[in-house]
Protein backbone atom coordinates (compact mmCIF):
# COMPACT_ATOMS: atom_id res chain seq x y z
CA UNK A 1 0.00 0.00 0.00
CA UNK A 2 1.34 3.40 -0.93
CA UNK A 3 -0.39 6.65 -0.04
CA UNK A 4 0.74 10.08 -1.10
CA UNK A 5 -0.21 13.16 0.91
CA UNK A 6 0.67 16.69 -0.14
CA UNK A 7 0.95 19.45 2.46
CA UNK A 8 0.14 23.06 1.73
CA UNK A 9 1.58 25.47 4.31
CA UNK A 10 -0.03 28.85 4.65
CA UNK A 11 1.53 31.93 6.17
CA UNK A 12 -1.46 32.75 8.32
CA UNK A 13 -0.94 32.98 12.05
CA UNK A 14 -3.48 32.79 14.79
CA UNK A 15 -2.82 34.05 18.32
CA UNK A 16 -4.83 32.36 21.01
CA UNK A 17 -5.10 34.23 24.31
CA UNK A 18 -6.56 32.28 27.18
CA UNK A 19 -7.88 33.79 30.36
CA UNK A 20 -10.04 31.63 32.61
CA UNK A 21 -12.10 32.55 35.65
CA UNK A 22 -9.16 31.82 37.98
CA UNK A 23 -6.61 33.66 35.83
CA UNK A 24 -5.57 37.24 36.27
CA UNK A 25 -7.34 39.08 33.39
CA UNK A 26 -4.64 41.74 33.26
CA UNK A 27 -1.95 39.13 32.51
CA UNK A 28 -3.37 36.60 30.03
CA UNK A 29 -1.16 33.82 28.78
CA UNK A 30 -0.52 33.86 25.05
CA UNK A 31 0.52 31.06 22.72
CA UNK A 32 1.44 31.45 19.07
CA UNK A 33 -0.07 28.93 16.67
CA UNK A 34 0.64 28.19 13.04
CA UNK A 35 -2.33 27.30 10.87
CA UNK A 36 -1.84 25.07 7.88
CA UNK A 37 -4.00 22.89 5.70
CA UNK A 38 -3.49 19.21 4.94
CA UNK A 39 -4.81 18.34 1.50
CA UNK A 40 -5.48 14.79 0.35
CA UNK A 41 -5.39 14.35 -3.41
CA UNK A 42 -7.43 11.22 -4.27
CA UNK A 43 -5.74 11.06 -7.69
CA UNK A 44 -2.44 10.27 -5.99
CA UNK A 45 -3.75 7.40 -3.86
CA UNK A 46 -2.91 3.96 -5.21
CA UNK A 47 -5.55 2.31 -2.98
CA UNK A 48 -8.75 3.73 -1.52
CA UNK A 49 -8.24 5.56 1.75
CA UNK A 50 -10.05 4.32 4.82
CA UNK A 51 -12.05 6.82 6.86
CA UNK A 52 -13.58 10.08 5.71
CA UNK A 53 -13.72 11.14 2.09
CA UNK A 54 -10.55 12.88 0.88
CA UNK A 55 -10.72 16.62 1.24
CA UNK A 56 -9.30 19.45 3.26
CA UNK A 57 -8.81 19.03 6.99
CA UNK A 58 -7.67 22.17 8.88
CA UNK A 59 -4.93 21.49 11.41
CA UNK A 60 -3.66 23.96 14.03
CA UNK A 61 -0.39 23.28 15.86
CA UNK A 62 1.83 25.43 18.10
CA UNK A 63 4.63 27.08 16.13
CA UNK A 64 7.99 25.69 17.29
CA UNK A 65 10.99 27.88 18.07
CA UNK A 66 12.68 26.50 14.93
CA UNK A 67 9.65 27.50 12.84
CA UNK A 68 9.54 30.96 14.44
CA UNK A 69 13.28 31.51 13.74
CA UNK A 70 12.71 30.46 10.13
CA UNK A 71 9.70 32.79 9.95
CA UNK A 72 11.84 35.67 11.30
CA UNK A 73 14.52 34.92 8.69
CA UNK A 74 11.95 35.02 5.90
CA UNK A 75 10.42 38.26 7.22
CA UNK A 76 13.89 39.84 7.27
CA UNK A 77 14.49 38.48 3.76
CA UNK A 78 11.29 40.14 2.52
CA UNK A 79 12.34 43.46 4.11
CA UNK A 80 15.83 43.24 2.58
CA UNK A 81 14.38 42.45 -0.87
CA UNK A 82 12.01 45.42 -0.51
CA UNK A 83 14.99 47.58 0.51
CA UNK A 84 16.78 46.55 -2.71
CA UNK A 85 13.68 47.29 -4.78
CA UNK A 86 13.64 50.83 -3.34
CA UNK A 87 17.45 51.18 -3.69
CA UNK A 88 18.13 50.45 -7.34
CA UNK A 89 18.71 46.72 -6.77
CA UNK A 90 21.42 47.14 -4.13
CA UNK A 91 21.05 45.55 -0.71
CA UNK A 92 21.96 47.36 2.51
CA UNK A 93 25.56 47.16 3.71
CA UNK A 94 24.19 47.25 7.25
CA UNK A 95 20.82 47.39 8.96
CA UNK A 96 21.34 51.14 9.47
CA UNK A 97 21.57 51.93 5.72
CA UNK A 98 18.67 53.89 4.23
CA UNK A 99 16.87 53.74 0.90
CA UNK A 100 16.48 57.01 -1.07
CA UNK A 101 13.06 57.29 0.67
CA UNK A 102 14.79 57.10 4.08
CA UNK A 103 13.73 53.54 5.02
CA UNK A 104 16.02 51.15 6.88
CA UNK A 105 15.52 47.38 6.94
CA UNK A 106 13.92 47.79 10.39
CA UNK A 107 11.48 50.35 8.97
CA UNK A 108 10.48 47.77 6.36
CA UNK A 109 9.70 45.06 8.95
CA UNK A 110 6.05 44.62 10.03
CA UNK A 111 4.98 47.74 11.95
CA UNK A 112 8.53 49.11 11.49
CA UNK A 113 9.68 47.30 14.63
CA UNK A 114 12.27 44.71 15.59
CA UNK A 115 11.03 41.11 15.59
CA UNK A 116 10.72 39.09 18.79
CA UNK A 117 13.48 36.62 19.55
CA UNK A 118 11.39 33.42 19.91
CA UNK A 119 13.58 32.03 22.69
CA UNK A 120 13.66 35.12 24.92
CA UNK A 121 10.42 36.79 23.70
CA UNK A 122 12.02 40.23 23.42
CA UNK A 123 12.17 42.43 20.28
CA UNK A 124 15.85 42.19 19.30
CA UNK A 125 15.81 40.76 15.75
CA UNK A 126 17.47 41.09 13.33
CA UNK A 127 21.01 41.75 14.47
CA UNK A 128 23.89 43.03 12.34
CA UNK A 129 26.24 40.15 11.61
CA UNK A 130 25.72 36.41 11.71
CA UNK A 131 23.27 35.02 14.27
CA UNK A 132 25.21 33.49 17.15
CA UNK A 133 22.77 33.18 20.04
CA UNK A 134 19.59 31.16 20.57
CA UNK A 135 16.65 32.59 18.65
CA UNK A 136 18.74 35.19 16.81
CA UNK A 137 18.31 36.26 13.21
CA UNK A 138 21.33 37.95 11.65
CA UNK A 139 21.99 39.94 8.47
CA UNK A 140 25.27 40.28 6.56
CA UNK A 141 25.64 41.88 3.11
CA UNK A 142 27.58 40.11 0.36
CA UNK A 143 29.87 42.64 -1.31
CA UNK A 144 30.81 42.11 -4.95
CA UNK A 145 32.70 44.68 -6.99
CA UNK A 146 32.44 47.10 -4.07
CA UNK A 147 28.63 46.95 -3.85
CA UNK A 148 26.12 45.01 -1.77
CA UNK A 149 24.73 42.74 -4.47
CA UNK A 150 23.70 39.92 -2.15
CA UNK A 151 23.17 38.98 1.48
CA UNK A 152 23.24 36.18 4.02
CA UNK A 153 20.53 35.86 6.64
CA UNK A 154 21.18 33.40 9.45
CA UNK A 155 19.01 32.04 12.24
CA UNK A 156 19.82 29.95 15.30
CA UNK A 157 17.25 27.83 17.12
CA UNK A 158 17.03 26.75 20.75
CA UNK A 159 20.06 24.88 22.01
CA UNK A 160 22.11 26.48 19.21
CA UNK A 161 20.75 23.92 16.73
CA UNK A 162 18.39 24.23 13.77
CA UNK A 163 20.50 26.68 11.82
CA UNK A 164 18.85 28.62 8.97
CA UNK A 165 20.94 30.17 6.21
CA UNK A 166 19.35 32.15 3.38
CA UNK A 167 21.87 33.53 0.89
CA UNK A 168 21.36 35.78 -2.13
CA UNK A 169 24.54 35.30 -4.15
CA UNK A 170 26.01 38.18 -6.10
CA UNK A 171 24.87 36.55 -9.34
CA UNK A 172 21.26 36.73 -8.09
CA UNK A 173 20.84 33.05 -7.20
CA UNK A 174 19.09 32.25 -3.93
CA UNK A 175 20.24 29.42 -1.66
CA UNK A 176 18.44 28.25 1.48
CA UNK A 177 19.68 25.71 4.01
CA UNK A 178 17.66 24.60 6.99
CA UNK A 179 19.08 21.99 9.32
CA UNK A 180 21.03 21.15 12.44
CA UNK A 181 24.45 22.54 13.15
CA UNK A 182 27.24 20.00 12.86
CA UNK A 183 30.64 20.00 14.53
Amino acid sequence: MRYSISLILTASLMVVISCGANDNPSAPSAEVYQTFTVTFDPGELTEPAAGPDPGEIPVTKPLSIKARVLENCRIVQAAVERFAAENGGLYPNSLADETPAGNTVIDLLPDGRLLNNPVWEVPTEPVSGAAASQGQTGYVSNICDGQAKGYTITGVGAGYYNIVVITRLCNGELEETIGRATN
